[in-house]
């Protein structure tokens, strides 16, 4: 699948990010936890990510999202954090995007997929081109 063709409604993607589409139009969305990190707007119950993708939809904001780090309602405070966020369609999965224009998957998407799914299915997801700028000690 291309880019903005993801599958709604499957996996574990669905579960976090619901439908999504392509706009350049970011209308009644919340202060950003940082400048384009993402944004959440709960009274359209959107999530607008830090290139434009908005996801509708979302998951509710639960006691789980600020227990253990969320990257739509509670982001962690993992390093990664001021990056902006971009959905990929392809993986279906949030990406932080890195001053080199390289995405690196968000902590908190990541602890999720770990928490539900097991170790290794994180490991799966956690594989990408890396420029390094995802290790905490950069």
């Amino acid at each position: 699948m291309g880019r903005g063709q993801g599958k709604s409604g499957t996996g574990a993607a669905a579960i976090l990010y619901g439908e999504h589409q392509r706009s350049s139009e970011i209308a009644d969305a919340s202060e950003p936890v940082s400048a384009d990190a993402g944004y959440y707007c709960p009274k359209n119950n959107t999530y607008v990510d830090g290139i434009g993708n908005i996801l509708h939809n979302v998951h509710p904001q639960i006691e789980e999202c600020s227990q253990n780090g969320c990257v739509i309602h509670a982001p962690s405070e993992h390093h990664l954090r001021h990056m902006p966020t971009s959905f990929r369609y392809d993986r279906q999965m949030m990406e932080r995007i890195c001053e080199h224009g390289i995405g690196h998957p968000d902590p908190d998407y990541l602890s999720f997929i770990e928490r539900t799914q097991g170790i290794e299915a994180a490991k799966t997801e956690s594989i990408h081109g890396c420029d390094g700028c995802c290790q905490a000690d950069n």
